[in-house]
């Protein structure tokens, strides 16, 4: 798992990634099914009131292709005010 902080406006944003094989299912008695090759984007965005949170999952080439799109709208997160 990679992190790291960066600056947006006046918040602090913490990035998440990780890829790896993801297990899927397992809620309610369905059966866990592995996921090789998938991918996780995610980010924390400290707000003034509470912390927003936001994750991105799929296959690692998906994700891969979408980390600037994920990032932009991640770098567009304006506290109201």
């Amino acid at each position: 798992m990679k992190t790291r902080t960066e600056k947006v406006g006046d918040a602090q944003v913490l990035f998440v990634e990780t890829r790896g094989t993801f297990m899927s299912g397992g809620m309610m008695g369905d059966q866990v099914v592995p996921k090789p090759g998938s991918a996780l984007l995610g980010a924390v965005v400290e707000g003034p009131d509470a912390s927003w949170f936001f994750k991105f999952t799929g296959p690692e080439t998906t994700v891969t292709a979408q980390r600037a799109a994920f990032e932009a709208m991640i770098r567009s997160v304006q506290h109201g005010g």
